[in-house]
């Protein structure tokens, strides 16, 4: 029997609290300094430094302590780490994180960090017309013989190709990416004020629904490693 595990923001806080230390006396910070000495202060512009080190996880205390590993690494040597460390520390973070994302996910989908890639460079959120371009590159993957993972991209893409496309909704065409980067958790749905990951529930509301219209929005964790740009200001539950 499986039984899924399910981190909350105080656990992986909690968690860090007690990782601090040992990753501080093991990066050379002598002596080694609990989470909130290590940490830069809070401010209005870059807000709680400990909200950006958990945005950018997956919700799973291997991210979390990667990250914070990254961070310490970052600023070897010092007292404490800065916020200029931080975002260091964050380009390699993210760049290790789609590498982990691919090797999680190439089985089933082979080649699926070729779908990723094609959102290098791109805005981090994106509505359903923007999103609708970068998928209508991501469709063309298979004319490439040298792309692993035509079968089941045809397969999640064939509303678009099959006869009678032009009557369909977006839904439709479209729907079973969504569905698909939404499951692994690159993708999110927009709801207002934040942003739903598969690993916050299984079927926001709105999933349920035509997603035809709808904003989306890259994770925090994937963005610096494919150099999107910020075009918006995090929400967070």
């Amino acid at each position: 029997m499986i039984i899924p595990l399910h981190w909350t923001r105080h656990d992986l806080r909690a968690l860090l609290e007690q990782r601090a230390e040992a990753a501080s006396g093991f990066y050379g910070i002598n002596p080694p300094v609990s989470l909130p000495e290590l940490l830069p202060n809070t401010n209005k512009h870059r807000g709680d430094p400990l909200d950006h080190l958990l945005d950018r996880t997956l919700m799973r205390p291997r991210d979390a302590i990667l990250f914070l590993n990254a961070v310490v690494r970052e600023a070897a040597g010092k007292r404490s780490v800065s916020w200029s460390d931080i975002h260091s520390a964050e380009i390699e973070y993210s760049r290790e994180r789609l590498d982990a994302l691919r090797d999680e996910w190439k089985n089933p989908f082979p080649g699926i960090e070729r779908v990723l890639e094609q959102f290098r460079g791109r805005k981090a959120r994106l509505d359903w017309r923007e999103l609708t371009k970068v998928f209508d590159d991501i469709v063309t993957l298979p004319a490439d013989t040298n792309f692993p993972g035509t079968v089941w991209l045809t397969e999640l893409s064939a509303g678009i190709w099959e006869a009678g496309a032009g009557s369909r909704s977006w839904d439709e065409m479209y729907g079973m990416l969504v569905y698909l980067l939404y499951e692994i958790s690159f993708l999110g749905l927009v709801e207002g004020e934040r942003t739903v990951y598969s690993y916050e529930t299984t079927s926001p509301a709105s999933m349920n629904t035509s997603i035809e219209g709808r904003t989306f929005e890259i994770h925090p964790a994937f963005r610096l490693g494919l150099q999107m740009s910020e075009n918006h200001r995090l929400k967070k539950a």
